[in-house]
């Protein structure tokens, strides 16, 4: 079953608060730098599970059509969340460009 916490730790800094409900500014919480090489690492992880879980599969390792399925949505939430992430960054940068000085 996937965690909670780190649904809740995006919420979180997307939010700016850290997990006492400081602001993240305030507690020295994670950084967007810091959230965005996390997010990345773990949908590398996610890939590569899903890779061994079908890898498994397909030697006949493993009986279980499940895990793989599991795994495989996994990886494509996680490339849709980092692409979702890349998106809305690039549209502030492209908003503040436009920004008259």
């Amino acid at each position: 079953m996937p965690d909670i916490s780190s649904v809740q730790a995006v919420a979180n800094v997307i939010n700016g608060l850290s997990a006492s409900g400081q602001s993240t500014a305030e507690s020295g919480g994670v950084s967007f730098q810091d959230f965005l090489s996390t997010a990345l690492n773990e949908m590398t992880d996610t890939g590569e599970t899903s890779i061994a879980f079908n890898d498994a599969l397909l030697m006949g390792e493993s009986n279980n059509l499940h895990d793989p399925m599991i795994a495989a949505t996994e990886a494509e939430l996680s490339v849709s969340l980092v692409v979702q992430i890349r998106d809305k960054a690039l549209d502030a940068y492209n908003e503040i460009m436009r920004m008259q000085v």
